[in-house]
């Protein structure tokens, strides 16, 4: 586990909204899939803002996201 995913998984994990510019990061060479790698590394599942579960192909087809992030979720990636 790295050190962020390490501080996201601690004793009280907070909940985490996230507004995430996947083209914006694509185009300064950068890979939006990582900070998604890294909330499962911290046991995070991500969430529509009405409590669907919002799965990564879907995250990362969109020019830009905003979604959230729970600890714990028993979701399939």
């Amino acid at each position: 586990m790295t050190p962020n995913a390490a501080r996201l998984a601690g004793e009280r994990p907070p909940l985490v909204c996230l507004e995430l510019h996947v083209e914006m990061i694509r185009a300064r060479g950068g890979d939006p899939a990582e900070v998604l790698a890294l909330l499962w590394q911290a046991d995070y599942r991500t969430f529509a803002w009405n409590d669907t579960p919002l799965h990564d192909d879907a995250i990362l087809a969109r020019p830009l996201v905003r979604f959230l992030a729970v600890a714990g979720k028993d979701i399939v990636r």
